[in-house]
């Protein structure tokens, strides 16, 4: 009728469990085992965190089809901080990149990310860039806080004002379209 109180257990083999770990004194925070090759993390009493059998991983997503899934009734959102205390102008703070791992060209293909234009403002660029592997991976629009567009260029400094547009670079002459 009473549960068994260990303390400093050392387990050298398997630990069986039947569906769930739960936090002693917080009966409605766990772990468990719902199905065949499935994790979950339960707060509050309500599954938080799914990691299924295929190895898709659902934050507040009870069937995750991708390998990351989130899902929100208010606002889902994907958050990347750069806990750095100290980001110098032209630094990339956080970035999304995509990879393949094709032996005949390996590497970053493509990327997303926020560049520090000005500390003393906090003015924000968000940069795109595209290739065929990491050594020819390079930036090809960059859109600032303004809405100033840059396509082929990595300056569009030039705008000014409260004038927002689409400046292009060209061969040769560097500026074009404005």
């Amino acid at each position: 009728g009473t549960s068994p109180t260990m303390s400093s257990p050392s387990i050298t083999g398997d630990l069986s469990i039947a569906d769930k770990i739960v936090h002693t004194g917080d009966t409605n925070t766990a772990i468990r085992f719902p199905a065949a090759d499935t994790v979950t993390a339960e707060t509050g009493g309500s599954e938080r965190v799914r990691l299924n059998s295929s190895g898709n991983l659902g934050i507040g997503e009870a069937s995750p089809s991708r390998k990351l899934a989130i899902s929100d009734a208010t606002f889902p959102a994907l958050r990347i901080k750069n806990s750095s205390t100290s980001i110098a102008n032209g630094t990339n703070i956080a970035g999304i990149e995509f990879e393949h791992a094709d032996s005949s060209a390996a590497g970053v293909c493509a990327g997303i990310n926020a560049l520090m234009a000005d500390t003393s403002t906090g003015a924000l660029h968000m940069t795109f860039s595209t290739g065929t592997n990491v050594n020819l991976y390079r930036e090809n629009m960059r859109l600032d806080m303004s809405g100033n567009l840059g396509i082929g260029l990595t300056d569009i400094a030039g705008f000014g004002g409260t004038y927002r547009g689409i400046d292009v670079g060209s061969k040769g002459s560097g500026l074009a379209g404005r």
